[in-house]
């Protein structure tokens, strides 16, 4: 028998420690000081738990048990308040409906019987480890810590729960339609004059009678005398989902989305809000806000991309405390060509990292969210470019959904701790459009490019005003690292070729999929005559999807394909 072993090279990849990121949709603390954490996560590659015992400095995965499929779309978080490493976690929409249990503080996970609708939220009753409820499309309860689970009531798009202080009988529920109420631990339910869109409730420690409720946006409010009697308290028009109350300060936190992102502060029981710099929070979702029980000195939130954010209201900063949480939308990387320890990497809604140390350690913008603060919208990073000539000079460009779609190119000349507009000439972008990609010059910091959705752009003054050069609704362009007179452009169904510096434009699509948007487009540096172009198919199913390779057919416009 002859035996043949091939050893085979294979490319090895290692994950970064960075940048810090990720969609929380829940934080948990496990202790009345809040020292030990879980916060859950959508999108979670490796299960989507993960845990910190220092305060939220660092993050670790934490969810040994749980499948990394079902791990996209965790939901919630519910820790035993006598036992505290006694957890449940529970998935929704993307992962399916299941629950897991835990018995060592969020280390390891065993799923449970839980087979339910989707699920929104998840508590303990006061003073229980068996005792719990959970809530989503339905209200469920269990009496063995979550292992087996009965359905007491049918709701549309439950929230949350609170028990009222001192009355752990009386439990009130958050809904889409309103707010429930329980008399016999929640055994049967019944509808509160409260018929608003509840997100989120809780109850004032002080004064049993009161519950405050996020009611999206139509504002918060408070409910007394067991929810027969509310009053506004303000806030309408912002998308308020969150709320926690603190039993020292007896401050009031409410957190918001879409474009509303904000966490706002009140003094006195609703009758007035303000905000703590609000220039440093670092995402414009807010998704949780905690307060730890014997902790007023720390509010902790759950961002939709930037992970979680801290809250020092002594000294009213906020810090980015994501260490070790990688789960966000990265959508584009961009080495430094003079430095190659110099990487800047542009995410979702956050902003844009540094890495000087060639991705060993991160930061980013210091000024916060400088994204979603332009034109009070959502803002996505899109492209960029760094100078070839100097690592600190870097362009991005960026898009943004409604009220205004408004788009720009950002540039930075000292490595991202300031970046100031450059438009000039692209408002003549229509409302709608988007800047989707841009190109520097491989040899001077004068020329560059912009793929947008309403044709190619050109500036030969370093971003200061730019010129558009062509008609295509395009998704990426691309210089030649050889010769900087070609330039290659890719859109719905079609790819463009310029021998002339972007001036004109050509259509060589022949031989690509006429199905498939082409995505992105390169040169190879060594031979600029092959070029390779990625065709993406997820509207159309197209099955000629995949990546291209052109030999001949880019050299020159004139020469036969």
């Amino acid at each position: 028998m002859l035996l043949i072993v091939l050893l085979l090279s294979q490319w090895q990849w290692n994950q970064l420690p960075g940048p810090y990121l990720g969609y929380i949709s829940d934080v948990e603390i496990l202790d009345h000081t809040g020292t030990n954490l879980l916060a859950s996560t959508w999108y979670g590659n490796f299960g989507g738990i993960y845990r910190s015992i220092n305060g939220g400095q660092t993050w670790s995965i934490s969810a040994s048990g749980i499948d990394p499929n079902i791990g996209n779309g965790l939901n919630s978080i519910a820790s035993s308040p006598i036992d505290h490493d006694i957890v449940l976690c529970g998935t929704a929409f993307l992962g399916g409906n299941t629950v897991y249990r835990s018995t060592d503080g969020g280390q390891n996970w065993t799923p449970t019987s839980y087979a339910g609708s989707h699920i929104r939220g998840m508590k303990f009753f006061p003073g229980s480890s068996t005792n719990v409820l959970l809530i989503g499309g339905g209200i469920y309860k269990s009496t063995d810590s979550g292992n087996s689970w009965t359905l007491k009531h049918s709701v549309s798009n439950g929230r949350a729960f609170c028990f009222k202080r001192n009355q752990p009988d009386t439990i009130f529920a958050a809904t889409q339609l309103g707010v429930l109420i329980s008399t016999d631990q929640g055994e049967t339910w019944a509808n509160t004059p409260f018929d608003k869109y509840a997100y989120d409730i809780v109850a004032d420690p002080e004064a049993p009678d009161s519950l405050y409720v996020a009611g999206l946006i139509q504002g918060v409010f408070r409910l007394r005398n067991n929810g027969n009697v509310y009053d506004s308290l303000g806030l309408g028009g912002s998308y308020n989902t969150t709320i926690a109350f603190d039993s020292i300060s007896r401050k009031i936190y409410v957190g918001g989305y879409a474009g509303n992102g904000r966490i706002r502060v009140s003094d006195d029981l609703g009758q007035s809000w303000y905000e703590y710099r609000s220039d440093q929070i670092f995402d414009s979702w807010i998704n949780d806000v905690e307060v730890p029980v014997n902790n007023s000195d720390k509010v902790i939130a759950g961002c939709n991309s930037a992970g979680v954010c801290i809250l020092t209201p002594a000294d009213s900063i906020w810090e980015l405390s994501s260490h070790g949480i990688s789960q966000g939308i990265i959508r584009a990387i961009a080495p430094a060509p003079t430095n190659p320890n110099i990487i800047y990497v542009s995410t979702s809604m956050v902003g844009v990292w540094r890495s000087t140390d060639g991705g060993a350690t991160w930061s980013t913008d210091p000024q916060g969210l400088t994204w979603g603060k332009l034109h009070q919208t959502e803002y996505f990073p899109a492209g960029l470019a760094v100078s070839p000539n100097d690592a600190d000079i870097v362009y991005a460009t960026f898009w943004g959904t409604g009220p205004d779609y408004y788009h720009a190119v950002l540039k930075t000349t000292d490595g991202g701790q300031t970046w100031v507009e450059k438009t000039n000439g692209l408002d003549t972008i229509p409302s709608g459009h988007r800047i989707y990609w841009v190109a520097s010059h491989p040899y001077t910091d004068d020329t560059l490019f912009l793929a947008t959705s309403y044709g190619a752009f050109k500036s030969t003054d370093a971003g200061e005003t730019w010129l558009r050069k062509s008609t295509h609704h395009l998704y990426w362009i691309e210089v030649d690292p050889i010769e900087p007179n070609r330039l290659y452009a890719t859109t719905a169904c079609a790819a463009y070729y310029s021998d002339n510096g972007g001036e004109t434009w050509v259509d060589r699509s022949n031989g690509l999929s006429n199905m498939s948007d082409v995505m992105m487009i390169d040169v190879d540096p060594q031979s600029n005559n092959i070029v390779y172009a990625a065709l993406c198919g997820l509207e159309t199913f197209d099955p000629l999807s995949g990546i291209y390779r052109s030999d001949r057919s880019w050299c020159s416009v004139g020469e036969d394909e």
